[in-house]
């Protein structure tokens, strides 16, 4: 308590709110400092602020809480002092918070935290946001883990520093798992699709000259690639000389280089397997009009024959006629290349009731006039041959009568003369019905004894 006036008679008054007094008596009261406040009247003393308290005028009866994002670490506090950066305070008078996991701040005095953006990742308290390295990702915006919390790149993607979602690999590019970028497809590789986790070699017949490539070029016409992963038009090997595709492309073996029309290619050089493909002109009397002619499929022109597929030699007819060519299939006759009527050797034997007269054709015995039917034809034929057997019996019986009747010696050896002359003469004679001729000595005749 206090007296306005120590000296007179006039009563003690309480110290108001805001004040206080030590000694009793005196003639005033004290105001309470900054940091110190009295709500009370009549006290002897002021009551500093409490934490997270402050004031800054004096003879104050209440403290006043910190602002938001304030704070006051001690007792007594004429003032507040800023949140510190990774932490905050949304209510006044409250202390400072750290950031909540996911969530960061780099200012002062802040109420709030921001959030985290994703592809990033945070501690406690953090006071800025950390990409994730190179290779690794982040989809979450809560990530509050170190490093370890952002996972790697899968495969077929490209994580940059700070990916939050993993980028695809377009076509023609890959990647491995943890890959910072996507790589270009190398020479001789190629990828068709994205997403790829490694490119593709170039198949055999195929080559790439380009980087990132999503397909491989074919070798062109005329070539051919022996190895996988091509990376020039220039692997691509050059067919031999007289060999060709036949207008097909990406081939695979120095096979696929067949003869070219007018040539072949012979069986013998086939068997050689250390021998390249070599191609010899179509033979005489052969036909090679396509692309991969050999000797079994040689063709035979019309006029010539030959005596079997495996043989490359041909021979032209003496009737050309009899020999209608075309292609012998295997392990069939010869006689395929004959007229119908003809067989053996160049087609020249009359086949069995066949006839050839001077050098025409083989004719069907009963075919002399067209305008009957072949009931008519073969009725009239079996009575011309009944009327040929008998008149043959009725010579027969002559010649045997004849025969048997007795010669003088002189005539005997005269007759003898003359019979081989007629003999001999016969024989021309049977031959030349036959139209025999002599051939080449490695097919021998066409005429049967």
């Amino acid at each position: 308590m206090y007296s306005p006036n120590a000296s007179s008679s006039t009563p003690c008054k309480n110290c108001p709110s805001g004040y206080y007094i030590k000694i009793q008596g005196q003639s005033s009261c004290s105001k309470c400092i900054p940091g110190r406040v009295q709500a009370v009247s009549g006290e002897i003393d002021c009551i500093g602020c409490g934490l997270h308290l402050f004031t800054n005028v004096s003879a104050q009866i209440n403290c006043s809480k910190c602002p938001n994002g304030w704070f006051s670490s001690r007792q007594g506090s004429v003032e507040c002092q800023k949140c510190s950066a990774g932490q905050f305070s949304k209510v006044s008078g409250t202390p400072c918070q750290f950031c909540l996991p996911g969530y960061y701040t780099g200012n002062l005095a802040t109420v709030k935290c921001d959030k985290l953006d994703k592809g990033y990742f945070v501690g406690a308290g953090s006071t800025l946001q950390i990409p994730c390295d190179a290779g690794k990702y982040s989809s979450s915006s809560r990530l509050s883990r170190l490093v370890s919390g952002c996972l790697p790149c899968p495969a077929g993607h490209a994580c940059p520093r700070g990916s939050h979602t993993p980028k695809s690999c377009l076509a023609g590019t890959s990647a491995g798992k943890g890959s910072t970028t996507c790589v270009s497809c190398t020479l001789g590789k190629f990828i068709a699709e994205g997403n790829a986790t490694q490119c593709q070699q170039c198949k055999i017949g195929q080559y790439n000259d380009a980087r990132g490539s999503t397909q491989c070029v074919d070798c062109p016409i005329d070539t051919y690639s022996k190895k996988s992963g091509a990376t020039a038009r220039e692997q691509c090997e050059q067919c031999p000389e007289k060999t060709s595709t036949n207008g097909t492309t990406a081939q695979t073996a120095i096979e696929s280089c067949i003869c070219a029309p007018k040539y072949f290619r012979s069986s013998r050089r086939i068997s050689n397997a250390s021998e390249s493909v070599v191609c010899d002109v179509c033979p005489e009397g052969a036909v090679c009009a396509s692309s991969g002619t050999i000797t079994e499929t040689l063709e035979t022109q019309k006029g010539w024959w030959r005596s079997d597929v495996s043989k490359e030699k041909f021979y032209q007819c003496h009737v050309p006629s009899d020999c209608i060519g075309g292609l012998q299939k295997m392990n069939t006759s010869s006689d395929a290349l004959c007229l119908q009527g003809h067989s053996g050797v160049l087609c020249a034997v009359c086949a069995v009731s066949y006839v050839r007269t001077n050098r025409s054709n083989c004719m069907y015995c009963g075919t002399y006039q067209n305008t009957t039917t072949s009931r008519d034809v073969y009725s009239l034929g079996g009575a011309f041959m009944t009327l040929v057997a008998v008149v043959f019996s009725i010579f027969f019986v002559v010649v045997l009568i004849i025969i048997t009747r007795p010669i003088p010696k002189k005539e005997k050896q005269k007759k003898k003369s003359t019979s081989d002359v007629k003999k001999n003469k016969k024989k021309t004679q049977s031959c030349q019905s036959c139209n025999c001729y002599t051939f080449h000595a490695e097919i021998g005749t066409g005429c049967e004894n």
